[in-house]
């Protein structure tokens, strides 16, 4: 296993993917391309950027950061060469002024080379009729860099294989051949299969007599060659010149002919099946063979190139008897500017649109139906020809200018003039505007890489590319093919290489694509495993794309696919991830509709390998040992604790103790004398907060405790405050408010206490399912004093639990005031609460008013007390409140109730103390005017969906705590009945949500009423196929867009009704509270389903679904929209808004 230096750029890489994208690995072929920087060595090179003195240090840090770099830094020899016939196998060395009578034979020069600088400097001297050799000069290097100044043969100068398959050439043929007499020189394969190539004839043969030079399969499939011929053969007398074969197959090529035989004499240029099939060559003839006399210039198959440039200025000019032909001349972007018109011919002359196929590179792009298993296609030619690099560390590549505007400085500090053009169109790229609806960045860092990626495909993006490059150029049987997300539509990212000194990668994203993983078979076997992408919409592209020459159609006709190729990279979601599973089953289930993502949002964030694995947990039944992680990963809402003490804080100190901004510790045993502790802010905006309290405060004295905005805006907050004492102020103010699933246990509080006041004010206020237990609070205390101001307030599915509380107390005064209301689904336990204690007095005010479903429990409250006086104000003022007072004050001397305005349909009062009990306005729920427990807006009428009419609109707030579904492959798993839900319990250490959790599945066990079809479902498939089975394929989804409007005066807007505005079927899911995603949803036979704009001052400020139920016959009497409404069953239709994250499914209209 390598071991990765904790601080080396490659190391912060991976630390940096590792939070981008916390379910996938950093693969391999991208990895290969991070910096190889050592930690050392990126400091260091930063310095050296900083002090603008890395030009100083170019050499080692082209080399140590694997670059690449054109710079030539020259290495002097150690005089004249030596002096043998055959220097085979030699490299690097420095032949200045060598001389010899005989032939030299430099056969296997500089071989597989790298950095190679040979030079030949007036090499050959005044010798005379001999011949050198070059053959395999140079073969396989790197950054080959020749020089041959003022090198003269009267011979054959032979070069073979010169430079071939080598990156970057450098090649000088500086005053090559000057005064030669009938001299040959050969270049063949000159620089064939190179990339980057750049050769430089400067003043080739002037002043030669009958020199004759051959380019034979020069620069052949050789990509961004820039070749000069500059004063080539200028005053030349009868020179011969073939160019055969010259820049075939070629890449962006760029050739001048500057001056080139300028008053030469009777001179014989060939070019044939020049730059043919090169793409976007630029041809420049500047000067070529003006004053020439008698000159014979023949072009054969001349530019049959893409794209082609070609520019022929003063060509010919002033010449005497020049005949010039160009055959098979094929060019759409030609300029002649004071050419020699007489003695030209243009034989076939053509526009490139004509057979423009054949320009095209066959398999380079193709049909999305030709990938269909069995069918035999053309490969192209997939080979990264681009020289090998590495990413610079982003703390480098960060600090490198990188824009058009300073590219003088980047070259300079790179000594890159050699890649200047390049690096210029490369700028010019990145900065040019996008394309509608195309979003690019061209990122110079692995890590720019996937910040892009994520930022347009999220946290679930992951990376491929064709597996190699086997089966590139031939044809090639297509195997299995698999499209990603079920073979839809989707979104992807493309990166492909750009060239410059250090990678750079174009990456773009374009909204409307198809991916497909594609099997590519050679002889019956599998290959190699291709990437294809297939752009659906083409119409921003140029109409003379190389796609459409090649496809023959027009923009936005047709799609184009074509394979991803060596080095490129294309990023998409996960293909077997359960969320692509999802899609791919979508796609089966509603073909042609987009699995919408306020929908996909709720899917399961697990990858392949974590549901696999918790499936195999499930299996073994040992998933309790992996519940963290399985809550963590799974996005669950798990109730259970698992104490981890991060650390341990003790303190004896007589001193004030300020832990502001703290988060998840234990202070267990924690005590200081007479001071104050402040815990303001603690845990504010946490997620499973574990805070423990445990023996907190010993046997301090008269110290003030202050918990201001304690775990506020938390999630799954859990607090223990076990045995937590003190004798002054215990302040818990704004303690959880906003939080969700806040689990606060008090156990053993205050015990023991003398004269102590807690204040639990904004106590878990709008928060979500509230578990609070008061275990043995204030037992034994004397004359403590709490107080609960606005306790759990609009709070949903609350449990607090107060048992054997003020136990044994003497003289304690408790308020309760606002006591949980307008919560939902409360439930507040009293047991054994204050028995035996004295003189106690408890003030209920507003206790659970405008909650919704609460059920309390007295049980044992207040027995054997003495002189104990309990004032309920406002009490129960709720709807469908269930109440339970069971030896209430039995047993209690001189104990006095008061139930003032108290109102509930169900109560029982079992055993309580009737002596001195008073109720005032005691009356029936049914016996007032009960809409006031119905929030406005919650339902209403058909006719008030009227454009311009003004109308409240209800909290549609979903403040149920956040949660995904679990794939469908785990749902099916676990155990989803009531008959079973002890199982599941113990499965996810659930206990904290057991009444919740046998709510949800008795609702899904009820019997459906009359014409009703219902289903509970555990996953977004399940929800899928409960759908189509009520609907068909034609099944489409949607809920309302946003909650702006929530609790205000809204004006409506345009009002469409779905299916015209006629009667239709529908399905309604709704959430259910389980720690994973449950909707229960069903259908009925007969609703309207209504687009809804929401207007605010003038504006639409959101886009809401409304759904009315035209048949009430089954619903019950007492439900809340017909005492909102005041009407009976059947009497009326029942509209009301789709809440947020519920849904609603209707077919398409």
């Amino acid at each position: 296993m390598t071991i990765v230096n904790p601080f080396s750029p490659k190391a912060s890489l991976l630390r940096y993917w590792r939070r981008t994208f916390p379910n996938a690995e950093l693969p391999a072929f991208l990895l290969d391309k991070a910096s190889p920087l050592n930690a050392t060595q990126a400091a260091t090179y930063a310095r050296y950027i900083d002090a603008h003195t890395l030009q100083e240090h170019l050499p080692s840090f082209c080399a140590s950061a694997n670059l690449y770099c054109t710079f030539l830094k020259k290495k002097k020899g150690s005089g004249p060469a030596p002096v043998p016939d055959s220097f085979t196998e030699y490299s690097g060395r420095d032949f200045v002024k060598y001389t010899k009578p005989g032939s030299s034979d430099f056969t296997n020069y500089s071989v597989s080379s790298n950095v190679a600088e040979d030079t030949f400097a007036t090499y050959g001297g005044d010798q005379d009729g001999h011949s050198q050799q070059f053959t395999r000069y140079e073969s396989d290097g790197n950054v080959g860099a020749g020089r041959f100044s003022k090198y003269n043969t009267e011979g054959v100068g032979q070069f073979n294989n010169y430079g071939d398959h080598s990156n970057v050439d450098q090649h000088r043929f500086t005053r090559y051949g000057d005064d030669t007499n009938a001299g040959l020189q050969m270049f063949t394969s000159y620089s064939e299969n190179s990339n980057v190539v750049g050769n430089d004839f400067e003043s080739y043969g002037s002043l030669a007599i009958r020199m004759s030079s051959q380019f034979s399969g020069y620069s052949t499939s050789s990509n961004v060659i820039t070749n000069k011929f500059t004063s080539y053969n200028k005053e030349v007398n009868g020179p011969l010149d073939q160019f055969t074969t010259y820049a075939e197959n070629g890449n962006i090529v760029r050739n001048q002919f500057q001056s080139y035989e300028a008053g030469g004499n009777a001179g014989l240029e060939q070019f044939q099946s020049y730059s043919e099939l090169a793409n976007l060559p630029d041809n420049i003839f500047r000067s070529y063979g003006k004053g020439d006399n008698g000159a014979s210039l023949s072009f054969e198959k001349y530019g049959n190139a893409s794209n082609p440039l070609a520019e022929f200025t003063e060509y010919g000019k002033d010449g005497s008897s020049i005949t010039a032909s160009f055959t098979f001349y094929s060019k759409d972007n030609t300029t002649f500017s004071d050419y020699h018109r007489t003695g030209t011919t243009f034989d076939d002359y053509r526009n490139t649109t004509v057979s423009a196929t054949a320009l095209v590179e066959p398999g380079k792009f193709f049909r999305e139906a030709s990938l269909v298993s069995g069918h035999h296609i053309p490969m192209p030619d997939i080979r990264d020809k681009l020289p090998p690099r590495s990413f610079l560390p982003r703390t480098i590549a960060d600090k490198l200018p990188f824009s058009s505007r300073r590219l003088p400085e980047l070259i300079r500090t790179l000594n890159a003039s050699g890649l200047q053009v390049a690096m210029a169109r490369t700028l010019a790229d990145c900065e040019r505007p996008a394309v509608k609806g195309e979003t690019k960045r061209c990122v110079t860092s692995i890590e720019g890489m996937a910040e892009f990626a994520a930022s347009v495909l999220g946290e679930k993006a992951w990376v491929s590319t064709t597996a190699n490059t086997a089966g590139s150029g031939r044809m090639v049987a297509v195997g299995e093919v698999r499209g990603r997300n079920g073979g839809g539509v989707t979104r992807a990212v493309s990166c492909h290489q750009s060239l410059f000194p250090y990678l750079v990668y174009y990456c773009h994203a374009l909204p409307l694509v198809k991916v497909y993983d594609v099997e590519v078979m050679l002889e019956g076997k599998k290959a190699n495993q291709a990437v294809a992408i297939c752009h659906l919409d083409t119409t921003q592209w140029s109409a003379g794309h190389a796609a459409f020459r090649a496809l023959g159609h027009k923009p936005g006709e047709i799609e184009v696919c074509h394979f991803i190729f060596q080095n490129d990279f294309t990023w998409g979601v996960n293909p077997f991830s359960p969320k692509a599973s999802l899609q791919r089953y979508w796609r089966r289930t509603f073909p042609g509709a987009e699995l919408p993502a306020f929908l996909l949002g709720k899917a399961s964030p697990l990858n392949a390998t974590q549901a696999a694995v918790f499936s195999r947990y499930i299996d073994s039944h040992n998933l309790q040992q992996h519940l963290p992680s399985f809550c963590a990963s799974a996005n669950l809402y798990c109730t259970f604790l698992k104490n981890e003490r991060a650390s341990l804080l003790s303190s004896d100190a007589a001193q004030d103790a300020t832990f502001t901004e703290y988060a998840n510790r234990d202070f267990a045993n924690y005590s200081i004398s007479a001071g104050s502790s402040d815990f303001t802010n603690y845990s504010v905006n946490r997620n499973i907060g574990k805070d423990t309290f445990a023996s907190y405060g010993g046997e301090r004295q008269a110290g003030d405790q202050g918990f201001l905005n304690y775990e506020s805006n938390g999630n799954v907050g859990a607090s223990r405050f076990g045995r937590y004492q003190t004798d002054g102020t215990g302040k818990f103010n704004n303690y959880g408010d906003s939080g969700n699933v806040e689990q606060q246990r008090f156990s053993g509080y205050g015990d023991g206490s003398n004269g102590g006041l807690e204040t639990f004010q904004s106590y878990s206020e709008k928060s979500n399912v509230v578990g609070a237990d008061f275990k043995s609070y204030g037992s034994a205390a004397n004359g403590i004093l709490s107080q609960f101001a606005s306790y759990s307030t609009g709070s949903n599915v609350i449990t607090n639990s107060f048992t054997s509380y003020n136990k044994e107390g003497n003289g304690p005064l408790d308020q309760f005031t606002s006591y949980s209301d307008s919560g939902n689904v409360v439930r507040n336990e009293f047991l054994t609460y204050e028995d035996d204690a004295n003189a106690g007095g408890e003030i209920f005010q507003q206790y659970a008013e405008g909650a919704k479903k609460p059920d309390n429990v007295f049980r044992s409250y207040g027995p054997s007390g003495n002189g104990a006086g309990f004032i309920f104000g406002n009490y129960g003022n709720s709807s469908n409140p269930l109440a339970e007072f069971t030896e209430y004050g039995k047993d209690a001397n001189g104990a006095t109730a008061s139930f003032s305005s108290y109102v509930t349909e169900n109560t029982t009062f079992k055993g309580y103390h009737e002596t001195t009990t008073t109720f005032g306005s005691y009356i029936n729920a049914s016996s007032r005017p009960i809409s006031a427990l119905v929030e406005p807006g919650k339902f209403f009428r058909e006719a008030d969906l009227l454009s311009g009419n003004q109308i409240p609109m209800p909290d549609i707030h979903d403040k149920m705590p956040p949660r995904s579904f679990l794939p469908r492959t785990i749902a099916d798993k676990l155990p989803f009945s009531s008959t079973r839900l002890p199982e599941l319990i113990r499965m996810l250490n659930a206990s904290g949500l057991q009444g919740s959790m046998a709510r949800t599945l008795a609702d899904c066990e009820r019997k459906p009423v009359k014409d009703e079809t219902k289903r509970c479902v555990t996953s977004l498939e399940g929800m899928a196929e409960f759908a189509a089975s009520v609907l068909g394929e034609k099944a489409r989804v949607s809920t309302t867009a946003n909650t702006v409007g929530s609790g205000r005066m809204v004006a409506v807007g345009k009002v469409r009704g779905r299916t015209g505005g006629g009667v239709t079927r529908a399905v309604s899911c709704h959430q259910s509270l389980f720690p994973y995603l449950v909707y229960y949803c069903h259908a009925v036979p007969r609703v309207k389903v209504y687009d809804v704009e929401v207007m605010l001052e003038g504006k639409k400020a959101n886009q809401a679904v409304a759904i009315c139920h035209l048949d009430t016959t089954q619903w019950s009497a007492g439900h809340a929209a017909f005492r909102a409404l005041g009407h009976k069953p059947g009497e009326i239709e029942v509209c009301h808004f789709i809440f947020q994250n519920d849904f609603i499914w209707v077919s398409q209209d």
